[in-house]
């Protein structure tokens, strides 16, 4: 395998583990019920260029509550 080759294939490697990690992220993050509107979480995207979620809630008290389980992850 040339070099160029087992680098593209690292590099995929990582890119599926971040995909994966992403998805069960997502995942658990639905769970998090805002106590007035239900589901807090309304969009969830990674930041590719700040290594970070970026996502959207229903207020800000679901933002609090969805920024703690982040940190949980």
């Amino acid at each position: 395998m040339s070099k160029n080759n087992e680098e593209e294939g690292i590099k995929e490697g990582v890119i599926d583990k971040i995909q994966e990690i992403f998805e069960s992220s997502k995942a658990e993050l639905q769970k998090v019920n805002c106590p007035e509107h239900g589901v807090a979480l309304k969009d969830l995207e990674f930041d590719r260029a700040n290594g970070r979620f970026k996502f959207d809630t229903c207020c800000p008290e679901g933002n609090k509550l969805v920024e703690a389980a982040i940190a949980n992850l």
